[in-house]
């Protein structure tokens, strides 16, 4: 069992992850949400940009080889916002 004292996460929890592995993206975004992140999973570049409109998160995990794009102009977008 993970010990949580060791996780500082600030006040906004909110985790970008954007991966086109379905499983793969399924697995982390479930075992960061019972880390206590507020997790926004992303399976491609449509679905980032359909959650990067309502939220610019504090935290992100992204793939930089997408079947649709590359994660650079994803984090060149929450950098702009």
């Amino acid at each position: 069992m993970l010990d949580e004292t060791y996780y500082n996460i600030d006040e906004d929890n909110s985790l970008l992850i954007l991966d086109d592995d379905q499983p793969f993206l399924k697995r982390l975004s479930a075992a960061m949400g019972k880390r206590g992140f507020n997790v926004f999973p992303a399976s491609s570049m449509a679905d980032f940009s359909r959650v990067i409109e309502n939220v610019c998160p504090n935290y992100a995990i992204i793939d930089l080889r997408l079947n649709d794009g590359t994660g650079l102009d994803a984090v060149e977008s929450i950098r702009n916002k």
